[in-house]
């Protein structure tokens, strides 16, 4: 602890500040930054500059020196691990375990008009995510992930965390939940997970105190278990 604050203090010699990218100023991956940033007792960005990309250009952009360091999702660590330009410090498992990642997003319009389609498409993505989860599974999915129109990562790379063993670029890790696509609560969108955003985005500087808004407006429960209901009857 602390000796990457010292780094910084100390050690850093760049004309620029230290710089680390994130995808989005709203993601989850900006607040697992910002968690890791304070494990590492770093509350204030005097020398340190975030800046956002696109997933698949920051294994370039830390190759040309551009950045330092990044918090992404799969395959874009591997990508630089197995390509020597990178290696991975933490795991997001272990800033935030359990942590909620990607969303579905549809208007209210949309599910006032649609919502027999809404409960639908709810139940194929829970159905789709318990078929991810399942390593039997894994060999076909990272076919499919490998297409140019998803990917475009090499077998290799997208297999380093998906089969169960994680090379971080300085050791092996055992990796079964790396990817936790199904399991008892993992997809259920909670006022809990919502919370989890809204307090990050708030540390991050990035959302203003909203009085008098329900998450659970947002984070429809109702909804997900509407189309558990109907898929068990």
């Amino acid at each position: 602890s602390g000796g990457l604050k010292k780094h910084i203090l100390f050690n850093w010699k760049k004309d620029r500040p230290f710089t680390l990218a994130a995808t989005h100023r709203h993601s989850s991956h900006h607040i697992l930054l910002r968690h890791w940033l304070r494990m590492h007792e770093i509350n204030q960005l005097d020398n340190i500059e975030i800046i956002f990309l696109p997933p698949s250009l920051m294994p370039t952009h830390l190759k040309a020196g551009h950045v330092d360091g990044y918090c992404v999702g799969e395959p874009w660590n591997s990508e630089s691990i197995f390509s020597n330009i990178g290696w991975v410090a933490h795991t997001s498992s272990e800033i935030s375990h359990g942590h909620p990642e990607k969303v579905l997003l549809v208007s209210d319009r949309y599910i006032e008009e649609h919502r027999d389609e809404s409960i639908r498409l709810v139940q194929a993505l829970k159905e789709a995510c318990y078929q991810c989860q399942q390593l039997s599974n894994r060999t076909e999915l990272i076919d499919i992930l490998a297409l140019p129109q998803y990917t475009g990562a090499s077998k290799d790379v997208l297999s380093n965390s998906m089969l169960g063993r994680f090379q971080t670029g300085k050791r092996i890790i055992a990796a079964e939940n790396f990817h936790i696509f199904h399991g008892p609560d993992v997809n259920v969108p909670s006022v809990d997970k919502a919370s989890w955003v809204v307090a990050g985005l708030r540390a991050a500087g990035e959302m203003p105190e909203i009085h008098g808004v329900s998450l659970s407006r947002i984070f429809r429960e109702d909804l997900f278990n509407s189309a558990k209901d109907s898929k068990a009857s």
